[in-house]
């Protein structure tokens, strides 16, 4: 099953989800997307950034107005949990 989290975003597949949660908990900035084997950063490392970079990342920690304001176009509700 997946899940999507706002309009126009892709859905986060289940395996992606639990590949994010594994590596939150074991304290790595990132993980091997299983269905495309790209590295996508976690939501612990973007907020290391200090600020929103507005590239709509997948896990992104900041508000809605950060967001918008460092350039992101659409928007999506953050995930449960964050």
């Amino acid at each position: 099953m997946s899940r999507s989290f706002g309009e126009g975003d892709p859905a986060i597949e289940e395996a992606a989800a639990r590949a994010h949660a594994e590596a939150e908990r074991a304290g790595r900035g990132t993980y091997v997307d299983p269905a495309t084997g790209y590295l996508v950063q976690c939501a612990s490392a973007l907020r290391q950034r200090g600020r929103c970079c507005g590239l709509g990342c997948r896990h992104c920690p900041y508000p809605r107005e950060a967001q918008r304001d460092a350039g992101r176009a659409i928007l999506r509700p953050h995930p449960p949990g964050f």
